[in-house]
């Protein structure tokens, strides 16, 4: 997921760069730029939701939770899993509804792009589910830390720090 949400902030990048030196140098901007960008933004937003709670990058309230034991920080984070299924739930259900209002209508939109609505719509419920079954794999992997005292699965690397998690290995390696 990481490379699908960079590929598409590099293109929604590219097509601001292009639109900002065609208005510059020719007065004119590209009839898809402004429409591309705004769902490449609503991509990026909604897909990398999933993405995030995988890496345990979402935001928490370092304050509270940093100083709570084991005990407490799973009560939270089943408190926020729940909520996250509830919002996904939420996502999939109206989004689907929107998926199907649209393809019914055949209704395209009206920037330059002229695409059907509903295979942009379909975006909402597709990353409510990826976020909802996020959720829900991470409440199994919290449920097993409490009833066994281990991790079901070793940690995410997140791509950052890949060379930090090897030159660690190297260095117990060597011990």
């Amino acid at each position: 997921m990481f490379w699908i949400v960079g590929a598409v902030c590099v293109v929604a990048c590219t097509i601001i760069f292009v639109d900002v030196v065609l208005r510059y140098l020719f007065s004119t901007v590209t009839p898809f730029g402004y429409e591309a960008t705004l769902w490449a933004t609503l991509l990026i937003a909604l897909l990398a939701g999933g993405y995030i709670t995988q890496i345990h990058e979402h935001i928490t309230v370092d304050i509270l939770y940093l100083k709570m034991g084991r005990t407490g920080k799973q009560i939270i984070n089943y408190l926020v899993y729940a909520i996250m299924i509830f919002v996904a739930v939420v996502m999939v259900v109206y989004g689907m509804e929107r998926v199907l209002y649209y393809f019914e209508r055949g209704t395209k939109s009206i920037g330059g792009m002229k695409i059907y609505l509903w295979i942009k719509w379909v975006v909402v419920p597709f990353s409510g589910l990826l976020l909802g079954l996020q959720s829900i794999a991470e409440i199994i992997k919290e449920t097993y830390y409490l009833v066994t005292g281990s991790c079901l699965l070793p940690p995410i690397v997140k791509p950052d720090k890949v060379e930090d998690s090897q030159n660690e290995l190297m260095k117990e390696g060597e011990q």
